[in-house]
């Protein structure tokens, strides 16, 4: 489990991103499930609720939260976005949420409590309006 270990928002951020990046090459290609939430297909861009939701009505499965992985090494850079997906009993983890992308991205585990994700998340968007972080190296 990540530690947020200094009293600045700014310099815990960083060493986060940091980290982050550091485990990206362990990112996992998600296979896709398809499912019901609440009895209806779940929404594009609302991995956070699908997944809960879903977890709700199928407590066989858990729900992991993390961030996609967009590496862009011609700007130097790698986008890691805030989601959420859920995990089966053998420990396999699924995508539910629809996705726009057909170009698959890997997943990390954000390895934060769920406290300090949720957290995390509603300061960014407090921030940026984006659940977004950039690491550029």
């Amino acid at each position: 489990m990540y530690r947020f270990q200094k009293n600045s928002f700014t310099d815990n951020l960083r060493d986060y991103v940091a980290y982050l990046h550091s485990i990206r090459s362990y990112g996992t290609h998600l296979k896709f499930l398809e499912v019901t939430v609440d009895g209806v297909a779940p929404l594009a861009n609302n991995c956070h609720e699908n997944s809960r939701i879903f977890v709700d009505e199928n407590p066989e499965y858990e729900v992991v939260d993390g961030w996609i992985c967009i590496d862009m090494p011609s700007l130097s850079q790698c986008h890691f976005l805030a989601h959420s997906v859920i995990k089966d009993v053998s420990g396999d983890l699924y995508e539910i949420t629809p996705m726009n992308s057909l170009d698959p991205r890997p997943f990390v585990r954000s390895n934060l409590s769920e406290e300090d994700f949720s957290g995390l998340v509603i300061r960014l968007n407090e921030i940026s309006q984006s659940s977004t972080l950039i690491h550029y190296y």
